[in-house]
């Protein structure tokens, strides 16, 4: 039987269009699979947190000492941390209590000079029964600096101000501790004979707190007093120099 004039050629059309949109597909299924998936390269990982530099015993002998009060001895120890030449350098006192616990307190950077720094000594100072850490912070020509490190509560805490050991001609400064307090002595050379101004101070919640002054008088024909003839006294504890 003969089709109609024009439905051979819609069929024909029909069947072209059938085959390209096979090949087509085909071509694309071909693509698909010789070429891998795109993957985005993983987040590039954070570099690890870095903590300060842990603080490293500095030179000089620890020193043993009750410092919390329980009756046991405690270690004690200058440390020191950062860089000197970035200025970042600074020291601290690390004591390592009887019961295994650390505590440690730091001097700011730029504190202390001359590279002199040590533990120097103990001693109660408040009277309290635990034992205060006394602290060679530099020195000059005529001069020794020192601090004072104590545990207030639970916190090892660095007490504010020093203390002056000096000589020089005609006056010199010493300190020390008695009956639970801080004084200061500064004694001038007024003709025949000394003058001395004393000052005395309270540990109080880690800080020196003025608890009075004083005045004495020596003849200079009879024995000077403490720091003439040699270095300026020192009298606190087992801190002493003369």
């Amino acid at each position: 039987m003969t089709a109609p004039p024009g439905r051979t050629e819609r069929r024909d059309v029909t069947v072209a269009t059938v085959a390209v949109v096979a090949i087509a597909a085909a071509a694309a299924w071909v693509v698909t699979r010789d070429v891998p998936p795109r993957r985005d390269p993983p987040p590039a990982a954070r570099p690890p947190a870095t903590a300060s530099p842990a603080p490293v015993a500095a030179e000089g002998p620890a020193l043993v000492a009750d410092v919390d009060g329980d009756g046991a001895p405690d270690r004690v120890a200058l440390v020191e941390s950062g860089d000197r030449a970035a200025d970042t350098w600074r020291f601290g006192v690390r004591v390592l209590l009887a019961t295994g616990a650390e505590r440690v307190a730091w001097y700011p950077p730029g504190e202390g000079f001359n590279d002199a720094q040590e533990v120097a000594g103990s001693a109660d100072v408040d009277g309290d029964g635990a034992a205060e850490v006394a602290v060679l912070l530099g020195t000059t020509v005529s001069a020794r600096h020192y601090g004072l490190v104590t545990l207030a509560g639970d916190r090892l805490t660095v007490v504010p101000g020093t203390l002056q050991a000096e000589r020089v001609p005609g006056r010199t400064r010493s300190w020390g501790c008695r009956d639970g307090r801080v004084h200061r002595l500064t004694v001038h050379r007024e003709g025949d004979r000394f003058r001395g101004a004393l000052r005395y101070y309270r540990l109080t919640a880690g800080r020196l707190v003025a608890d009075g002054t004083a005045t004495r008088t020596w003849s200079a024909t009879r024995r000077p007093p403490p720091g003439y003839g040699g270095r300026a006294a020192v009298r606190c504890g087992s801190v002493g120099e003369t």
